[in-house]
């Protein structure tokens, strides 16, 4: 396992790592071009998720959200080195993007509980997120 050279470095985490038969490497402390095949995936979601949020006009109060749909669009892709999406691999069905909402849309969304009186509004604004 390969990790940061600024993360997890404590004894309880050393010896699970060695009971379960892990080797850890550490590489330098902020030096990401040192695990590029880790680090490319997070680049690209990193990406994604600035795209979206600009895209949508959020700041970055929907961050985690944005990244949670990047995520889920990521895996929806082509990956050339399984020559196939995740989403295909991991469930066995192709995924269906007919129904897929552009991040950060503006939405009405219907109030289901009832209303305390009749006069009080039935729909609210909303945000797409994921």
């Amino acid at each position: 396992m390969r990790m940061d050279g600024g993360e997890m470095h404590s004894q309880p985490v050393h010896q699970v790592l060695q009971d379960q038969g892990y080797s850890l490497e550490t590489t330098g402390p902020d030096s990401s071009a040192q695990n590029g095949l880790a680090e490319r995936p997070h680049k690209t979601l990193k990406n994604m998720m600035r795209c979206l949020l600009y895209s949508a006009g959020l700041g970055s109060f929907f961050m985690m959200d944005a990244l949670v749909h990047a995520v889920w669009l990521y895996n929806r892709q082509w990956h050339s080195a399984i020559e196939d999406t995740p989403y295909h691999k991991w469930t066995g069905t192709k995924p269906s993007l007919h129904n897929t909402l552009t991040f950060g849309t503006k939405l009405l969304i219907r109030q289901t509980k009832k209303r305390p009186t009749t006069v009080d509004p039935n729909k609210y604004d909303g945000i797409f997120q994921y």
